[in-house]
């Protein structure tokens, strides 16, 4: 039963033309609310139309988000409880907002990501239990396409069925056939945003060369400016851009 619902949700998360489109509005746990920032529901309301197919957010914002027609909710776990106690969380709030995706972030190669992996591992477990998606926010140290593949492997290994990773600083153009191998052979991957102050267009545009299947971006988004000039970076990877 959990297998064919985690089937359906996951084909709820996709677009027609099967990439994965997610609005990220997790951030204010840990940065707040910046001062151009619109409030998140105008900024999901806003993204809607434009192709947007999932939103992650915390606990607390997600009843309000479910207000927002066409667009699937995810839960952000990490933050939501301490530590070890994430995966409490999943199954009843699965029912309480009606979720199709429970996310979790996890450091590769910092102090404690041993812990977080058992964690994200546990939330994993908990999450599939119920028939959820989940995924997989990846970060490392974006030294090299080595640590990418490194970051989506884990993931994939934890049991993510999306992964969400920013690629290198400095990428290794050598590298690129080996790192589209590891992204083939892994879970959908998703570009995150980044840094706001950068130009989104070369990410994508190697992101696409990688075999990525979409993105799960939240601070380009944030500002009417900042989504017109994103959705028209993203336009490769579907959805619609802002004339």
């Amino acid at each position: 039963m959990s297998s064919v619902g985690r089937a359906r949700r996951l084909e709820r998360l996709q677009s027609s033309d099967g990439t994965y489109r997610v609005l990220a509005l997790d951030h204010g746990v840990t940065m707040g609310w910046t001062f151009e920032q619109e409030d998140p529901f105008d900024i999901a309301l806003a993204c809607a139309p434009l192709g947007v197919q999932g939103v992650v957010a915390h606990f607390g914002l997600l009843p309000r988000l479910s207000q927002v027609r066409g667009v699937e909710l995810v839960m952000q776990t990490h933050a939501s409880t301490p530590g070890d106690k994430a995966k409490d969380v999943v199954a009843p709030a699965s029912v309480a907002l009606e979720l199709d995706c429970a996310a979790i972030a996890v450091e590769y190669n910092a102090t404690g990501s041993s812990r977080q992996m058992a964690n994200a591992a546990a939330v994993v477990h908990a999450a599939h239990a119920v028939g959820l998606v989940v995924l997989v926010m990846a970060n490392y140290d974006r030294s090299s396409f080595r640590s990418l593949g490194q970051a989506i492997v884990a993931a994939s290994q934890l049991g993510a069925d999306l992964v969400k990773v920013a690629l290198p600083d400095r990428p290794d153009r050598d590298a690129l056939a080996w790192g589209r191998r590891i992204v083939e052979s892994s879970p959908p991957c998703l570009l995150a945003g980044g840094d706001v102050d950068v130009d989104l267009s070369e990410s994508v545009a190697l992101a696409t060369d990688l075999g990525f299947r979409g993105y799960c971006i939240g601070r380009k988004f944030f500002t009417p400016d900042g989504r017109r000039d994103a959705f028209h970076a993203l336009r490769m990877m579907g959805g619609t851009s802002i004339s």
